[in-house]
This record gives C-alpha cells, structure tokens and sequence, in this order.
C-alpha cells in the first residue's frame, strides 16, 4: 500500500489548449515587439499552455491580430 504514486498529468478539455477570445479584467503579461508588456481591461486571446521555463501549467496571452478578426467573421 505504501508504494510509490504514479504521478498523472491533469488532462485540461480541448477548448482550453486552443487560443480563444477572453477579455482581459486584470492585468496580463504579453511579449510585444520583444519586450514584456501588461496590458488589461481589452479584448485579447488566451490559452493554457505549457510554461517555457520549469514545465508547469499557465495561461499564455497575445493581442488578437486584425487578421484572425476578419477571418473569424468571414
């Protein structure tokens, strides 16, 4: 019984591993032009995703483009 436990990774549903509309209500980092940026209180996409630094989980954030606004009504 007291054997080691597997350690399981958490199993996120699909809709959060793609990058979907989310309005940001409280600061986010997002890389513009290279550098570290927050921004808030605007439309931007999000999606959970691996960090790139220590492997954990986190929400990762871009500005929407007007490219992916056009296609998306087309």
């Amino acid at each position: 019984m007291g054997g080691p436990r597997a350690i399981l990774p958490v199993q996120h549903p699909t809709y959060l591993l793609e990058w979907h509309r989310w309005f940001a209500w409280y600061p986010v980092p997002i890389m513009i032009d290279g550098k570290l940026r927050y921004t808030w209180l605007q439309s931007i996409e999000r999606k959970w995703g691996n960090s790139r630094y220590g492997g954990t989980s986190k929400w990762r954030y871009r500005i929407r483009s007007r490219s992916r606004i056009d296609r998306a009504h087309a």
